[in-house]
């Protein structure tokens, strides 16, 4: 939970203020068109947007995007992905 903000976080990397949120579908507007499906909510980007400003780096994790990795191992290079992408080493983290 962030101390500022009072938000949950699904995963909080507290020493690099990195902030991992798994993104599933209320996270996003539901509409007929395949596009508008995979658009995060106001109250989603609001959060996203509030943690920002108190200096976390959000990074998104959209269920639609992990239910189509095939294995663990692809899972695995996904999340090191992640937090590359936010500015961790991987090289450091063990994930298991």
């Amino acid at each position: 939970k962030d101390e500022h903000t009072s938000y949950s976080i699904d995963l909080a990397l507290h020493s690099s203020l990195i902030a991992i949120e798994v993104d599933g579908p209320s996270h996003f507007i539901s509409s007929s068109t395949e596009k508008s499906d995979k658009t995060l909510n106001g109250s989603t980007l609001l959060k996203q947007r509030l943690l920002a400003a108190v200096g976390w780096k959000v990074t998104s994790l959209p269920y639609y995007e992990w239910y189509a990795l095939s294995g663990e191992l692809e899972k695995k290079k996904y999340l090191e992905g992640l937090l590359n992408e936010a500015g961790l080493k991987t090289s450091k983290v063990e994930l298991s």
